[in-house]
């Protein structure tokens, strides 16, 4: 596979009791790598506030795409991040998007941390090098490694880290592609109470050393996905915005924006990863109604319909033509409920909406609105070509 590493930007941040040296094995595989170093929270800071100064440590590359994630403790961080830097997709590697995913052990410290004296890091750090040797799977000089960095951590952030994580109240991330890989055997963040898109099997909590070859690939994919997922977000929500439009009379050009809307859709859903259906029970009173359907197709055909009438005056001699013609304004009223409701779950607060809405969107085309698109494109490309409309 080429390398394209340097088409977009990838800004990852390490787990706590770690530094940049943890993305080493990361860094070999994208060498323009960013990995922002920690910086002093203020006493009682939450998650978000953190996150917003941590934001502003991070300087955008013009014209690239940016691509935020971490391991465990980073992971947690760029997704409160992601609120700042509105990046292009968020990677998650051996991490959570709650504190409802963590062992439940480590919830019942809640009580704990405010009274645990910060001498106890120390304790903690004398015991580093056996808990280390006991539980992680990797080669020794990663061992090593990994217990260097946690004695050379800073025991005041460690402990404003974990008091904070255990009353962190997640802000929700709609409208981001999110992207999650996880171990199997994970001891601290158990892979059964995540849903992540891809496990590895046998893998503990330090899969970005262990498994750096499964884990530096899925970050490929999802930097690809991330871009066609982005591409095709942004032709729904110009779809959708110039149906909104007719709310307040026929626009200028409107089958000029109409022919190029389909038609950049009829690519970029081509080109749309597969999403996977949630087994959460989705709220399908979200959906447009009926009668908000109704309302929108009575828009359409009020804005199309001297041009329609035109078309079927013509149209005399050819019946399947004719039902085309008189059935735009349904055709394209479908396609804006199918593409709507698929939006309302990407930008929803649903941890699970980004996955469901990929998976709608692409059922749906198959089986409904993508028969409605092709039947509508070819009669506003009559419209715009035999009538010279627009």
């Amino acid at each position: 596979m080429p390398d394209r590493s340097s088409e977009f930007q990838l800004v990852l941040l390490p787990g706590l009791g770690a530094d940049r040296r943890l993305l080493n094995p990361q860094r070999e595989s994208f060498p323009d790598l960013i990995v922002p170093p920690w910086i002093p929270p203020h006493d009682k800071e939450s998650l978000q506030s953190y996150a917003a100064r941590m934001a502003e440590t991070v300087e955008r590359t013009p014209g690239k795409p940016l691509i935020l994630g971490g391991v465990s403790f980073g992971g947690m961080l760029a997704c409160e991040m992601a609120h700042y830097l509105k990046p292009d997709a968020v990677v998650l590697i051996a991490s959570c998007r709650s504190p409802r995913s963590l062992r439940p052990e480590f919830l019942l410290g809640r009580g704990l941390m405010p009274i645990l004296p910060l001498r106890a890091w120390s304790v903690a750090k004398l015991l580093a090098k056996p808990v280390v040797q006991m539980r992680l799977s990797v080669p020794r000089e990663q061992k090593e490694l990994a217990v260097t960095m946690f004695r050379e951590s800073d025991s005041r952030f460690m402990h404003w880290t974990v008091e904070t994580l255990l009353s962190w109240q997640p802000t929700p991330l709609g409208g981001t592609a999110v992207f999650h890989i996880h171990g199997s055997r994970d001891p601290l963040i158990p892979a059964r109470r995540v849903d992540a898109d891809r496990f590895i099997a046998g893998g503990g909590h330090l899969i970005n050393v262990s498994h750096a070859e499964e884990v530096n690939g899925f970050i490929r994919e999802a930097c690809s996905e991330s871009q066609r997922v982005f591409a095709f977000v942004n032709d729904v929500r110009d779809y959708c915005r110039l149906i909104d439009l007719l709310a307040a009379g026929k626009p200028p050009n409107l089958y000029q924006q109409l022919h190029s809307c389909l038609s950049r859709l009829t690519q970029s859903i081509a080109n749309l990863p597969l999403g996977r259906g949630t087994s959460a029970e989705v709220n399908e009173s979200s959906r447009i109604s009926h009668e908000q359907w109704r309302q929108v197709a009575a828009r359409i055909s009020q804005a199309i319909s001297p041009e329609v009438l035109s078309l079927t005056e013509a149209d005399q001699a050819y019946a399947e033509e004719i039902e085309r013609d008189v059935t735009l304004f349904d055709s394209l009223a479908d396609i804006y409920r199918d593409l709507r409701d698929g939006l309302d779950l990407f930008d929803g607060s649903e941890p699970w909406g980004f996955r469901e809405a990929l998976w709608r969107w692409k059922f749906s085309y198959e089986h409904h609105w993508g028969l409605h698109m092709f039947d509508a494109l070819h009669t506003v490309h009559r419209i715009r070509y035999q009538l010279y409309a627009d």
